[in-house]
């Protein structure tokens, strides 16, 4: 936990309501500062982090303005993460079950964007280390696990971004029975 790395306070952007409605009810939600935002405009002053985070939503926001906004707020020697948390849908039954679900309803009024395993992740690494505002650029992988409790899991699903609509949302849940069933979904 950071706290327990003499990190004085964490304060969370996110320009989603309902996400960060979500952040700000979870058990871990200790001394964390919720504020609205975006990458591009933090609203933090000028070197005011040593680190900074995007979590699963890099590929969001206009690249060069958030560099550069991250440039302004980061101190000297100051770190940008950028993390993902792909779901590796096929391992598990009733993950793959719901995107097919959602094959069926979306029909083309809605684009996909995944937030991994994407070519946006792919060709991060080398679009940060040309842009010239970082002194070093490491690529980590690892796989981890996160049971979720079907509340959890439907309260991600409201700040999904890509489901542009939100009919589809409620048109998804009242018609698909499995979840309303489900006592554990596990995201990988």
């Amino acid at each position: 936990m950071l706290a327990n790395a003499g990190v004085h306070s964490v304060t969370a952007i996110e320009p989603n309501d309902d996400m960060r409605e979500q952040g700000m009810a979870h058990r871990d939600n200790r001394g964390i500062v919720w504020k609205k935002g975006s990458g591009e405009e933090t609203g933090l002053a000028n070197g005011s982090a040593d680190l900074l985070s995007m979590a699963s939503s890099f590929h969001w926001v206009d690249f060069d303005k958030a560099i550069a906004e991250f440039d302004r707020v980061l101190r000297p020697g100051g770190c940008f993460v950028a993390l993902w948390n792909p779901r590796f849908i096929e391992v598990n039954p009733l993950l793959v079950e719901i995107e097919a679900h959602l094959e069926t309803l979306k029909g083309s009024e809605i684009k996909r964007v995944s937030s991994g395993r994407s070519e946006f992740t792919e060709t991060l690494t080398e679009r940060l280390e040309s842009c010239g505002r970082f002194s070093e650029v490491v690529y980590l992988e690892s796989k981890h696990f996160i049971p979720t409790s079907p509340d959890r899991y439907i309260g991600a699903w409201r700040s999904v971004n890509d489901l542009r609509f939100s009919w589809v949302a409620k048109v998804f849940w009242r018609s698909w029975p499995t979840l309303k069933t489900a006592s554990r979904v596990r995201d990988y």
